[in-house]
């Protein structure tokens, strides 16, 4: 892709893609020199889904290629296909391609836990944990648990519960995280930090297997 050359100080924006976006994201990020003063052209697109070593192994290249710039770092000046994660500019190295990683391999569910968790690695690193699938809604995961466990399939499970109201109860209780994403359809998360998730009226279900994915 031919890109235009930015500003002093600025980054320009990535072209679109006029062909469809393929299902599998490709994160990347753009580095610049960290000065006092704009220098011009001197910044980078790098695919940011690799090994934390080979981020920071792109930053020294950069500082090295220019050391008349009297820069003492670099910056994220621009990201793409990050999906809801934006990168900070000062934004630590390896907790960017950490995020990378999850958002190639787990899709924008993982952009998401990111955004939610500004980008804590020990919130990332329990992200397959915590993650329980995406539902057309809350009630029919709620639903998919009880069915696991053997319970009544209508919909009063416990006698007094419908599954929108356990799900609501749960919500409110802090155990479950509910996005609702562009597909009409929402990421659930479990709280990772607070126990294991309970139904009312059942033992705690285990992390769905397959299903309504």
């Amino acid at each position: 892709m031919n890109e235009k050359q930015p500003r002093p100080g600025e980054c320009s924006t990535p072209e679109t893609e006029s062909a469809e976006r393929p299902p599998r994201r490709s994160p990347r990020i753009r580095l610049t020199l960290a000065t006092e003063t704009p220098w011009p052209g001197h910044s980078q697109w790098i695919d940011a889904a690799v090994p934390s070593e080979e981020l920071e192994r792109h930053a020294r290249e950069l500082l090295d290629r220019h050391p008349e710039s009297d820069a003492d770092g670099v910056l994220i000046c621009d990201s793409d296909d990050f999906a809801d994660y934006t990168p900070e500019s000062s934004e630590d190295l390896a907790t960017v391609a950490m995020v990378a990683r999850g958002i190639q391999e787990h899709g924008d569910a993982f952009a998401f836990w990111a955004h939610f968790h500004d980008a804590d690695p020990r919130m990332l690193a329990a992200f397959e944990q915590a993650y329980l699938g995406e539902w057309d809604s809350p009630a029919a995961w709620v639903e998919a648990q009880f069915e696991r466990l053997g319970a009544a399939t209508h919909d009063d499970p416990s006698g007094d519960w419908t599954y929108g109201e356990i799900a609501q109860q749960l919500w409110t209780e802090g155990h479950l995280v509910i996005a609702h994403n562009d597909n009409g359809r929402v990421w659930l998360f479990q709280n990772v930090e607070g126990g294991t998730t309970e139904l009312p009226g059942s033992t705690a279900p285990d992390r769905p297997q397959g299903g309504d994915r």
